[in-house]
């Protein structure tokens, strides 16, 4: 990358606490913050978790709750 750790968690502050919510950038997120330690850790895995799980579901499709 172009950017150093430090550099990136920088850049990923800008979006925060609304990530884009595209499964490239959920990734590269959690990566980034996985290695620096990063207090939104949690919160980067919970976001790409809850994406991965609706991720395949057709926008008029209930959630699994609902059927």
């Amino acid at each position: 990358t172009l950017l150093s750790p430090a550099q990136q968690i920088e850049v990923l502050s800008e979006f925060e606490p609304n990530p884009p919510w595209q499964r490239q950038f959920l990734e590269f997120r959690l990566k980034t913050y996985r290695a620096a330690s990063h207090t939104l850790t949690p919160q980067a895995e919970h976001d790409l978790q809850e994406f991965l799980r609706h991720a395949d579901r057709r926008l008029d499709e209930p959630p699994a709750s609902e059927r």
